[in-house]
């Protein structure tokens, strides 16, 4: 076999081997002699095939034998053409351009669209497509389009032992259990991602498994450990100059501090999620901060301030069309605090009607109107 001929290479091995080696792309492609655009090729499928010499060469870097790396069932690899037809009609359906276009994330948008158009589409990439579409579903608190989005994630990930895939998947379940309020199977699912950090796609979800679980350990209780997890997220997000997700993890912190009572460092912690909700111009993270703020006022008895803030927070959310549980509960607690029963049992009602998929909020909302009664 002449070097000039070309192997089918096993991309879900040489992705899980990179992975555990913790290489860099420009590294690799500096040791084998090529492009380092062709290794970014042949880690995401576009590339499918590799010469001789480089195969050698790559075995070794590997530390693994040339038989590892050459891809013997190319069916168990790619997908098939109707997963491939159905995928491309998900992302036409859920018009992705539109729920992507405001995080900014072109080249994730653009390499999603592309691959389902293209033939031998990888199986890990149709999973990856799933795991966003769940991600887009869930963000927009449709949980249960949510669910079947990861159902078919989870199918794929029964074709390919990709650790990348098998990791999203994993953090979309654990995610979807916290709505659902199964925090155990939560807990378990982060610190999956968590204990392996190296198969995530990049360090900012990992920062934001270590930030679920604080939320997920506050739900279950556990302040102190949801205290250690959000100011260990929010060291990561400072490394990496991410203000919209610290924006986020900083008001998981102000959640934690408020039910321990330690108000000024939930006061605290909201003023520097406004900063960063400021930096990253995230317009929901205004109607969260107005809330929190409009929280611990009521927590120090300062109920018109508490209700002028979630009036802030009301508008912004209106005009964002965001309906949730806890704008309604923030409200009624304001109003029960100037005395008015009847005004604040409306709106927790209110909020008891949006809540019945999350549990956690529900419970909260059945508790404020047994006492207000």
């Amino acid at each position: 076999m002449s070097n000039e001929e070309k192997i089918l290479l096993n991309l879900v091995f040489f992705d899980n081997r990179f992975r555990e080696l913790e290489l860099k792309q420009w590294w690799l492609a500096v040791e084998i002699g090529v492009d380092r655009k062709t290794v970014g090729r042949w880690l995401t499928g576009q590339t499918k095939r590799i010469r001789k010499d480089n195969l050698k060469k790559l075995s070794e870097i590997l530390e693994c034998i040339e038989e590892d790396l050459i891809l013997k069932d190319e069916a168990s690899q790619f997908a098939s053409a109707s997963e491939q037809k159905e995928a491309a009609k998900l992302i036409e359906q859920d018009n992705l351009l539109e729920i992507l276009t405001p995080t900014g994330k072109w080249p994730l948008l653009a390499g999603l669209i592309k691959a389902s158009m293209e033939p031998n589409l990888p199986v890990s990439l149709l999973g990856q497509l799933y795991n966003f579409l769940c991600i887009c579903a869930w963000r927009q608190s449709d949980l249960d389009k949510a669910e079947l989005y990861l159902k078919k994630a989870i199918e794929v990930t029964r074709k390919t032992e990709h650790k990348s895939v098998i990791a999203r998947t994993k953090l979309n379940e654990a995610t979807l259990a916290s709505f659902r309020g199964n925090n155990d199977q939560a807990i378990e699912g982060y610190l999956y991602c968590v204990d392996n950090k190296k198969y995530l796609e990049d360090e900012g979800v990992y920062a934001s498994a270590l930030s679920n679980l604080g939320c997920v350990y506050q739900e279950s209780g556990d302040l102190a450990k949801s205290i250690e997890f959000q100011l260990r997220a929010i060291n990561e997000f400072i490394e990496q100059a991410k203000p919209l997700n610290l924006s986020i993890a900083y008001i998981g912190l102000c959640d934690a501090y408020l039910e321990k009572k330690e108000l000024d460092k939930a006061w605290q912690a909201c003023e520097q999620s406004l900063e960063n909700v400021k930096l990253s111009q995230m317009q929901r993270g205004y109607g969260d901060c107005y809330l929190f703020f409009s929280l611990i006022l009521s927590a120090k008895e300062k109920y018109q301030e508490a209700y002028d803030h979630y009036l802030k927070a009301k508008e912004k959310f209106q005009e964002l069309d965001i309906d949730e549980g806890r704008t309604y509960r923030t409200g009624g607690v304001a109003l029960a605090g100037l005395g008015k029963k009847d005004e604040a049992l409306k709106l927790f009602n209110q909020g008891l009607k949006v809540s019945k998929p999350f549990p956690h909020e529900y419970k909260l909302i059945q508790k404020l109107i047994k006492d207000c009664k």
